[in-house]
């Protein structure tokens, strides 16, 4: 029987970096923004720039109200900002 392959949150189709959890994912990558989807989609995209300057996607929840997921949407004052945008080089 062989072993299983261990279970991880993403990975870099570049560099092949693997990111264990959200968390690690979030802090080694740089937020670029958020795609929103649309009506008929369940989630939104999210953005970031893996250390390599790969741009990840992953789905990010449309629901503002779920704790620690708040990003920013748009270049709106009004909006919650929790991450600051980071400029391109």
């Amino acid at each position: 029987m062989s072993a299983l392959p261990e279970e991880f949150y993403k990975s870099c189709t570049k560099c092949q970096k693997e990111f264990e959890d959200r968390e690690s994912f979030s802090s080694a990558t740089a937020f670029v923004g958020i795609i929103e989807t649309g009506k008929y989609a369940e989630n939104n995209l999210e953005l970031r720039n893996c250390m390599c300057g790969t741009t990840l996607a992953s789905y990010f929840p449309k629901d503002p109200s779920k704790p620690n997921e708040l990003r920013v949407i748009k270049d709106d004052p009004t909006k919650v900002r929790r991450e600051p945008r980071l400029k391109a080089s």
